[in-house]
């Protein structure tokens, strides 16, 4: 039991998403339908809390909260289309487009004489190979804060507090091939952090019933890094 003059808050939040396939929709296509290759599935989630203690010390008053963060988030994308328009092994690209030779109405700019801008369109997917973008990205937060207040609303009154912040967030982007078993490097494989910690503290004085000066000031220091 804590008193009369003290009380604990708690305050929690969460949410989750999960699409097996599809972020987007196409209303040329009928229902489960899709163009791409392979699925692009979806996932999303955020959960949170924190805790609020609050309560009198003679005549000043106390408050410490600390908060979480833990949020995730995963998509895929088919990139089977930049496998596709690769030209097959041992032949080049010429001029009037992804290989072959360069037939009446062949230009450089990829136009056909079927007109402007037909000839840039990339060749029907069908069978052929499988190719998706994954990334993923987490990250967890925590911080506190507890600061102490106090004096007269009409002379002397201020404020004294610390607060810290550590912040992780994790970033993957990888590009799977399901037809060869050689998997390129990652684009991204990077973890941002965040440190903070200040100690902060504000004074007024009432004068007069009209007039009040307020001052204040924070000591900041902050570490951020990657790797």
């Amino acid at each position: 039991d804590l008193g009369p003059d003290w009380e604990v808050s708690l305050n929690g939040f969460g949410q989750h998403n999960e699409a097996r396939d599809g972020q987007y929709t196409n209303v040329e296509l009928r229902d489960l339908q899709r163009e791409a290759q392979v699925g692009q599935p979806f996932r999303g989630r955020i959960y949170g809390g924190s805790i609020t203690v609050r309560g009198a010390l003679g005549a000043l008053e106390l408050t410490s909260t600390t908060g979480v963060v833990d949020h995730a988030l995963r998509t895929a994308f088919d990139s089977s289309i930049l496998v596709s328009t690769l030209p097959p092994r041992g032949r080049s690209v010429r001029p009037g487009g992804m290989g072959g030779p360069r037939g009446p109405g062949s230009m450089g700019s990829g136009m056909s004489n079927g007109g402007p801008g037909r000839g840039m369109r990339p060749p029907p997917m069908g069978p052929g190979p499988q190719q998706i973008f994954r990334e993923t990205r987490e990250i967890r937060l925590i911080s506190h804060e507890t600061r102490v207040s106090g004096g007269d609303p009409d002379g002397v009154s201020g404020l004294i507090g610390v607060s810290a912040l550590r912040n992780r967030d994790r970033l993957q982007q990888v590009v799977v091939n399901f037809n060869t078993d050689t998997a390129p490097p990652p684009f991204a494989n990077l973890t941002y952090r965040l440190d903070e910690i200040a100690l902060f503290g504000e004074g007024s004085f009432a004068f007069s019933p009209q007039w009040r000066i307020t001052g204040g000031a924070r000591l900041l220091y902050t570490s951020a890094s990657s790797e």
